[in-house]
């Protein structure tokens, strides 16, 4: 049985809290889920399936997490295990303690979290916020040839996050220049609007830096691939993008020469800003 307080958030909109007594519920609508009290053994395993509305795809936050000792993490069905669509293999799978928050998005609009737990006490639990994103990710491959690209995300409600994939040849690192970068309140909105940068697509693991001032930077990734996550209420920005040869392929050689540029410029065009 699926029980629900339906609160009022940010923008006018509604957030759920889910309160559950029955683990295999599908999720529709953005809110926390907590999870269950006492042990959950194979045979009851909790399933959450979550879709997202056309056009969207999930983020999860996992805001609260302590399931399980370094012994017990060894099984590997043990613990939480986030899925992307109808695949059969693991999206993500987690273990253990942390207190930060740990953000997932899913590259999908559609996915679910399985949650499976011989062991209980008192402190084993984990909280997650289901929250529902502007699909707008796309990924873009660097060769000699190069060529210009336009990029413009269109009318944007309260929340999005894009994600550009850019990924090189082997052998090959790249340098991205920020020649213009333009954010609504500048600096003091960091948190809110933000460039972030990532080694790859995977948003949980290899975040390089976080910009946020209006004014040119460039900055080197340390393999052949680069995430640029751009998030907000209003961000327009042109980054030149350049292939720069390495000896061997590897990080820690000297860089030899540049090759083809490519030019990526977006402009969002939010309906509502906040």
């Amino acid at each position: 049985m699926l029980e629900f307080e339906m609160k009022q958030g940010m923008h006018s909109s509604f957030q759920f809290e889910y309160y559950l007594e029955s683990c295999n519920e599908v999720i529709r609508n953005p809110g926390w889920i907590y999870s269950p009290k006492g042990k959950v053994d194979i045979s009851n395993e909790c399933e959450w399936k979550i879709e997202a509305p056309e056009n969207h795809q999930i983020k999860l936050s996992f805001a609260r997490f302590n399931v399980g000792s370094s012994f017990v993490c060894r099984y590997s069905a043990f613990g939480v295990r986030v899925y992307k669509g109808n695949d059969s293999l693991p999206f993500y799978k987690m273990c253990g303690k942390f207190n930060e928050t740990k953000t997932i998005k899913l590259p999908s609009k559609t996915g679910s979290i399985q949650y499976y737990s011989p062991y209980f006490d008192e402190n084993t639990e984990f909280k997650v916020h289901v929250e529902f994103v502007k699909m707008c990710d796309e990924k873009i491959e660097l060769n000699r040839n190069g060529k210009t690209l336009s990029k413009k995300l269109g009318n944007i409600t309260d929340n999005y996050e894009c994600n550009f994939y850019i990924s090189a040849p082997e052998g090959f690192r790249i340098e991205a220049e920020f020649q213009e970068l333009k954010m609504l309140g500048g600096a003091g909105r960091c948190e809110e609007t933000a460039i972030e940068l990532y080694e790859s697509y995977e948003l949980h693991n290899g975040f390089l830096e976080k910009l946020c001032k209006n004014e040119p930077i460039k900055f080197t990734s340390p393999e052949n691939s680069l995430n640029i996550l751009a998030k907000g209420a209003l961000l327009d920005f042109v980054v030149k993008l350049t292939l720069k040869e390495t000896l061997c392929g590897s990080k820690n050689n000297i860089i030899l020469n540049d090759e083809k540029t490519e030019t990526i410029q977006m402009s969002p065009y939010p309906a509502n800003v906040y």
